[in-house]
């Protein structure tokens, strides 16, 4: 595929897809083997040797090597977000505003990602009394906003031609999981 962008109205965005999704599998299987290889060196040698625990290569840390890609891989989701809802065929002002939404979206998960927002809600979970799966307050707010996000973006999916509303989805699907699901656990 050749890389080629065009944003005239009725223009196609060509992203070379193949190389893109091998490029973010390796990185990402380079990231968590890194923080793999931590876990195994924190259990064989401990916390107190001259690396210190290796905090910065921690998988379930904020303000880590593997929340810093984190951030990068939403950053660069949401300039691709913003890219097809300028230059897609589709570009009613609906559907501009549905692309470029989701973008602003990524924007603010890459943010938070990157400087760990939500953990600012902790002092105040602890401050309410909360406990269990809602020590983590901004999981309160976040089921909510999922569930409305979801009821707007479902009509638009049906719009999508089915392959990529499918794929979105299921990534979607995957993420809140993770980040909601895993949260609580």
């Amino acid at each position: 595929m050749t890389k080629e962008l065009n944003a005239e109205p009725g223009s196609v965005v060509h992203i070379p897809t193949g190389k893109l999704k091998s490029t973010v599998l390796w990185a990402s299987l380079i990231v968590w083997g890194i923080g793999t290889l931590r876990i195994v060196w924190l259990e064989v040698f401990g916390k107190h040797t001259f690396l210190r625990g290796l905090q910065k290569l921690n998988l379930d840390d904020d303000l880590a090597i593997p929340s810093w890609y984190s951030a990068i891989i939403l950053a660069v989701s949401a300039l691709l977000l913003f890219i097809v809802a300028f230059a897609s065929k589709s570009r009613t002002p609906k559907t501009i505003l549905h692309w470029s939404f989701l973008g602003v979206i990524f924007i603010c998960l890459s943010a938070d990602e990157a400087v760990g927002i939500h953990e600012m809600t902790l002092p105040l979970a602890k401050q309410l009394g909360f406990t269990g799966v809602f020590t983590f307050v901004w999981l309160i707010a976040a089921i909510p906003f999922t569930i409305v996000i979801a009821s707007i973006y479902i009509p638009f999916l049906r719009k999508v031609p089915r392959p990529i509303a499918i794929k979105m989805f299921v990534a979607g699907a995957i993420y809140v999981a993770g980040l909601i699901g895993m949260g609580m656990v």
